[in-house]
């Protein structure tokens, strides 16, 4: 991610719920960070689908963060700005300082 920075990206995790999908962080980083989410989009303007590729790059950013988040399964997500069903990935955000986590 060239726009989208560590931090905006770590503070997008922890605000969610202990579980997520993409679309949540999309949504965080879009309403929160709009003119940094638009950049990295434009980054990905040439590809065939710049939402999906700007997300899945988002996804992989995401999957190296493991002391904040790690991957649960895929999930149908609602309609996209296309109208179509997208799968998306499920997370769930590691303990917040100072909580234990049961197994």
């Amino acid at each position: 991610m060239t726009h989208i920075t560590q931090e905006m990206l770590s503070n997008a995790i922890r605000a969610q719920a202990d579980q997520f999908d993409t679309h949540d962080i999309v949504r965080f980083l879009y309403t929160n960070h709009q003119g940094a989410y638009l950049d990295e989009l434009m980054l990905h303007r040439n590809a065939r689908y710049p939402f999906t590729e700007t997300h899945r790059q988002l996804g992989q950013t995401m999957s190296r963060m493991a002391e904040l988040v790690h991957k649960v399964h895929k999930v149908h997500s609602g309609k996209t700005m296309r109208a179509n069903r997208t799968i998306v990935q499920k997370w769930r955000r590691q303990g917040r300082p100072g909580t234990k986590r049961s197994t």
